[in-house]
């Protein structure tokens, strides 16, 4: 399955509330929404995930502890993200092979045993 990139969206204030719910400041929509030829708006909802992240030194390295798989994870899927950009953001960032393609629905379900997301 591809992971998806961008979403389009009909009208530039539902742009706008998807780059909220991730997080982005408002200063800085300008950077993730362009206008389609079709009137519409185009979103970067990944890039905008990815830019909240800091930066990756090195693929393999020693993680401190406020940078592990889990606590990204957690974060990413408290933020409303599908997983989907869970997964690319992961894989990313991490460098994580397809066998570990089931961690965003792992860390989304243990969040909601733990009661810390809506079901």
């Amino acid at each position: 399955m591809k992971t998806q990139t961008s979403k389009i969206f009909k009208n530039r204030d539902s742009a706008t509330a998807a780059l909220k719910k991730v997080g982005i400041a408002k200063a800085d929509y300008a950077r993730f929404i362009s206008k389609t030829a079709d009137g519409k708006f185009k979103c970067d909802i990944n890039t905008a995930i990815e830019s909240l992240l800091p930066p990756a030194k090195a693929v393999k390295r020693k993680m401190s502890h406020k940078e592990t798989v889990s606590a990204v994870a957690r974060a990413l899927v408290l933020a409303g993200n599908d997983n989907a950009e869970i997964w690319s953001v992961l894989q990313k960032r991490f460098g994580l092979d397809d066998k570990k393609r089931g961690y965003p629905a792992w860390y989304r379900n243990e969040l909601r045993r733990k009661g810390q997301l809506a079901a």
